[in-house]
């Protein structure tokens, strides 16, 4: 009896053993999670950030998370070139210890490819403009789908245009910009298919003021446009055109009214990132000491980033800090009907709902051929919208 007695209170006290250990393990993990270790978050920058919709969306996406996260610190340069995007990347990890390194643009975040292997326990990040196989264990490629946002502005567009011509400014013919003008152009035909969209001519860099003001006012003297916007290139001149010609800008990137670039008069709405939905991944990620993190982001409107305030979409449509048909100035609603509101409402509702997608609703025609490159229902895969979509879509009036 003793034996037995013996025996129990040591299998109770080996329970009791393994309960506390188990209190103190969850205890422990519960403070790392409020306490973690510090980590340096820094962006190669390929403009400046401020007059430059890209990396200013960028650059306050990442400053929204240096609020957020006291453990978090973001360090950045600007005017970063494909030539220095290495010795940056090297200064920002052996100088100034960083963890996580993005490269913003894709020509610039390429070069990344022959150091990242040196670095095991830093995260790279690297945008995608066409290229999705260049990445490694801790070599992470990103983007997202903006372009449901781009469809949502179209509508805008399609709407309020009393010409039917539109204008686009677009850096280059690259399948980003691309996908670009066919969601816009798909927004803007489903209200009003006898509405043009002419691109001109192209302005030949991301970031280019004198150019991108000079292919803006072409636009509207050759083309008679009443409605620009700049989905291929960064810099304030082509809202600043519109402007002071007199017409209707859909704005990119970043909510420009909110930037103070222009007022409700001029911008109907812009379509907007929200690049921390991808960045608090990659954070958490690191966090968790993950060696092999998600490698590919190309997300959309259903996966948002939840905050205690609400969810954050990766894209949207916003003005003046108001979002979705809330967005569309009061003077642009004033031009638009109530069924085309009511569409705007409905498509970003099911986009958000992850239940419908531009791409895969309409049917992808090639509109110098005439080939069907995807039929309606059938949604293209992520390696054919962001590396083979080199063709624009009927509609379109590309530079000659």
């Amino acid at each position: 009896m003793n034996k037995k007695g013996i025996s129990t209170w040591w299998i109770i006290s080996m329970f009791a053993a393994v309960a506390i250990i188990g209190m103190v393990g969850s205890v422990q993990a519960t403070d790392l999670a409020h306490s973690p270790r510090h980590i340096v978050l820094a962006v190669e920058h390929f403009s400046p950030v401020s007059g430059a919709s890209w990396c200013g969306s960028f650059h306050a996406a990442c400053q929204w998370l240096d609020k957020k996260y006291p453990w978090l610190d973001y360090l950045y340069q600007e005017n970063v070139g494909p030539d220095s995007t290495i010795a940056v990347a090297k200064d920002f990890i052996e100088n100034k210890h960083a963890n996580i390194v993005i490269s913003n643009a894709e020509f610039m975040a390429l070069p990344i490819e022959a150091i990242y292997k040196k670095y095991p326990n830093v995260y790279f990040m690297g945008n995608i403009a066409s290229d999705t196989e260049t990445r490694g264990q801790n070599w992470i490629r990103y983007f997202g789908r903006q372009y449901q946002s781009q469809f949502l502005a179209g509508i805008v567009a399609g709407a309020i245009t009393e010409t039917n011509a539109i204008g686009l400014v677009v850096s280059f013919p690259a399948v980003q910009n691309v996908r670009k003008v066919n969601a816009f152009t798909l927004g803007v035909q489903a209200v009003n298919p006898k509405a043009k969209i002419y691109l001109g001519s192209y302005v030949g860099a991301w970031y280019d003021p004198p150019t991108e003001k000079e292919v803006s006012e072409k636009l509207i003297s050759n083309f008679k446009v009443d409605v620009l916007s700049n989905p291929g290139s960064d810099s304030s001149a082509p809202v600043t055109v519109a402007k002071e010609k007199g017409i209707w800008f859909i704005g990119k990137d970043a909510d420009l009214t909110k930037l103070g670039w222009a007022d409700e008069d001029t911008v109907a709405t812009s379509y907007i990132w929200n690049w921390q939905v991808i960045i608090d991944r990659v954070l958490s990620d690191y966090m968790k000491g993950e060696t092999h993190p998600r490698n590919l982001y190309f997300i959309g409107m259903e996966e948002p980033l939840y905050t205690p305030d609400g969810s954050i979409p990766v894209v949207d449509i916003a003005n003046n800090g108001r979002y979705g048909v809330d967005s569309i100035s009061p003077k642009a609603r004033k031009k638009m009907s109530k069924d085309e509101i009511e569409l705007i409402r409905s498509r970003r509702e099911e986009m958000l709902n992850g239940q419908w997608d531009p791409f895969e609703y309409y049917e992808l025609k090639d509109g110098k051929t005439g080939k069907v490159m995807s039929p309606a229902g059938e949604m293209p895969s992520d390696v054919e919208l962001l590396s083979k979509m080199d063709y624009y879509i009927p509609g379109v009036v590309p530079p000659k």
